[in-house]
């Protein structure tokens, strides 16, 4: 039995096609999963899921080859009359606005009003102010929209109906471009939960000789990282004072001034002096 859900269907195709890759042990290691259900002989989709296992690989991932061969579409250009700052306030967009519509029509007007009144709040049109882009984005946008005549925007109608119908293209292969990544991201799961990680394979072998007593320890990742610091912090003892001069009179003043701290002197009492002289 087919199964109605096409999504459904996809994940079946897309499992057959992993199981054919990697063997008949990752269908074993899927027997576990709920999600794979249709792989159990007793459940309704095991029929559909046999059909395909039995047909050739070719004809199974046909259409994820079809999908794959399909051309990549272009970004369309983005929208000219509606990129702007929305983070404007409704009163200076409308200034903006106004004043970039006489600019694309005559901006001698625009400048002579500078000129005359000096108007602060045209100062936007100084290309040092923060609205400045916003002021030329509506300039283009007018001077776009007045360069048009009648007969030409009729013209452009079946112009504007195939970008609309690119730009809807674009939007769906962009879609389709998510779906299968996270259909990529999913199989990556199941294709890591289905390794055996309970065997191991035998890499290499290495001996030990027979009269060895003492075997080294294991490597210490803790203190071969302290190691290298210690070895690091001894690159400072190899600095050398910027002024060798001013180390050596250093050096020297503490040398004189321990000498002469190490000379015991005896203190006399006051008139002590005196009055030896008086005896004599």
């Amino acid at each position: 039995m087919e199964p109605e859900d096409t999504q459904l269907k996809e994940d079946i195709k897309t499992t057959v096609n992993y199981i054919k890759q990697h063997g008949v042990e990752f269908e074993n290691k899927l027997l576990e999963d709920e999600r794979f259900s249709f792989i159990k002989k007793d459940d309704p989709l095991h029929e559909y899921y046999t059909k395909l296992m039995n047909e050739p690989t070719d004809t199974v991932s046909g259409e994820d080859n079809d999908r794959k061969s399909e051309r990549e579409i272009a970004r369309p250009p983005d929208f000219l009359f509606s990129q702007y700052d929305t983070g404007i306030s409704r009163r200076d967009m409308e200034v903006i606005k106004l004043t970039a519509r006489y600019y694309a029509k005559d901006k001698s007007i625009v400048e002579q009003m500078i000129s005359k009144d000096g108007e602060a709040r045209l100062n936007f049109m100084n290309s040092s102010h923060p609205l400045h882009k916003t002021f030329t984005d509506f300039v283009a946008q007018y001077k776009r929209v007045y360069s048009f005549t009648g007969q030409e925007i009729k013209k452009s109608k079946r112009t504007i109906l195939d970008n609309c119908f690119e730009r809807t293209q674009y939007w769906e292969f962009e879609k389709d471009k998510d779906r299968e990544h996270d259909k990529l991201v999913e199989l990556c799961k199941i294709q890591f939960a289905a390794i055996p990680w309970d065997k191991f394979t035998q890499v290499a072998k290495f001996s030990i000789p027979e009269d060895t007593e003492i075997f080294e320890g294991s490597l210490d990742l803790e203190q071969m990282r302290l190691r290298r610091v210690q070895t690091g912090i001894k690159l400072f003892d190899s600095i050398k004072p910027t002024n060798e001069e001013e180390k050596i009179v250093s050096d020297q003043g503490k040398q004189k001034g321990g000498d002469s701290k190490g000379k015991k002197r005896k203190i006399r009492a006051v008139g002590e002096t005196r009055l030896k002289k008086s005896k004599k």
